[in-house]
């Protein structure tokens, strides 16, 4: 018997013009990880998004196992965006650039599902294999104010991951 489990971990913050990581133990084989990136921003008057600045904003992510495997590899997020978009159009978000001046925090999901069922966490059609893995290191690479466009200065952007992994019940005999 299987039982599926989203674990959220705390906000971790992502420091803008390099590749971060984020540890993310893995009890289990894992059908999503999904990241809730908040984004704050300052608009000053004049500013100019340039197109998809929000998605640009991430430049890559990688997930790998302890010992180095990598299991996903992407080195542009857009194209991450388009394809969660179009498998599960109700459930990713990403906030439009805004082009009045102000401070604004946006949000973008990121999610990471290897499955064909993409609007269901517990779809195990695919997995990340995490059953002889003590850990998962997701490294994400955050662009600069120039990925958004001019006129924009980014804040202390955080992520916020949730990892759904299968846990398997045996019986006892």
């Amino acid at each position: 018997m299987r039982t599926y489990a989203p674990i959220s971990k705390a906000p971790v913050p992502l420091v803008a013009g390099t590749t971060n990581y984020i540890k993310l133990d893995a009890p289990s084989d894992i059908t999503q990880i999904n990241l809730l990136l908040n984004i704050p921003v300052t608009v000053a008057i004049g500013a100019a998004p340039v197109a998809d600045g929000l998605q640009k904003l991430i430049d890559g992510i990688t997930l790998k196992d302890n010992d180095g495997k990598t299991y996903a590899n992407l080195s542009d997020c857009r194209l991450l965006f388009q394809h969660n978009a179009i498998l599960s159009p109700n459930v990713v978000r990403v906030d439009a650039l805004p082009t009045v001046a102000g401070t604004y925090t946006l949000k973008a999901d990121i999610v990471l599902h290897p499955g064909r069922l993409m609007g269901q966490s517990n779809d195990d059609s695919v997995i990340f294999p995490g059953h002889d893995v003590n850990y998962f290191m997701l490294e994400v690479k955050v662009g600069s104010n120039a990925s958004l466009g001019t006129g924009y200065t980014l804040g202390s952007i955080t992520a916020t991951p949730t990892v759904s992994s299968i846990l398997y019940n045996y019986p006892v005999t």
